[in-house]
């Protein structure tokens, strides 16, 4: 994953999430990232460009610096101190929303899974190939990372989407249903 560049914003809205706003990402890319910050917090947030959207982002509310009369000045962004992180992460692995996908990503892959014969674990791996190019932050936190070779993003897959690591690699392989298929 090499770095790229920055991409106007897109929004990644779910229909069904009550708590979301064109800033907010939706449940499952809030877990996704939290749980890279679990790992990289540090060398992350070094390399993040906008730490303010990356916060507000997390659902996490920013506030006015109060010391400042200019309109047009930053919000001030809580630290994102590993205590906060643990704490976030906590709170979205227990919430049932983070571990569905958005609507209609969730029907198309459906439709997918019947057509390819993808597995569960094939289509979670491609769902987060598919958020990762269509969400900014996401995409920012895993550039954050730097160039990582095969085990290293084997690695982290399987700890983004909580699946075994020979379950990731089946899924990688040149002979699995996914990459057969061409996606």
């Amino acid at each position: 994953m090499a770095l790229a560049r920055p991409r106007p914003a897109r929004s990644t809205a779910n229909a069904q999430s009550a708590d979301f706003s064109p800033e907010m990402g939706t449940p499952i890319v809030r877990l996704w990232i939290l749980r890279l910050l679990s790992r990289g917090r540090t060398k992350i947030v070094r390399r993040i460009g906008d730490l303010t959207a990356l916060v507000v982002h997390l659902g996490i509310p920013v506030q006015d610096d109060p010391g400042s009369d200019d309109p047009d000045d930053e919000p001030l962004a809580p630290e994102l101190t590993p205590a906060l992180v643990r704490r976030l992460l906590r709170s979205a692995e227990a919430d049932p929303a983070s571990h569905h996908l958005p609507e209609p990503l969730a029907s198309n892959l459906s439709a997918l899974t019947h057509k390819l014969g993808l597995g569960s674990s094939a289509v979670q791996v491609l769902a987060f190939c598919i958020l990762l190019a269509n969400d900014n932050q996401l995409e920012e936190c895993c550039n954050a990372l730097g160039s990582l070779n095969d085990n290293r993003a084997m690695s982290i897959l399987e700890h983004l989407l909580d699946l075994p690591l020979v379950q990731v690699r089946s899924v990688l392989a040149h002979h699995s249903p996914l990459h057969q298929s061409g996606l």
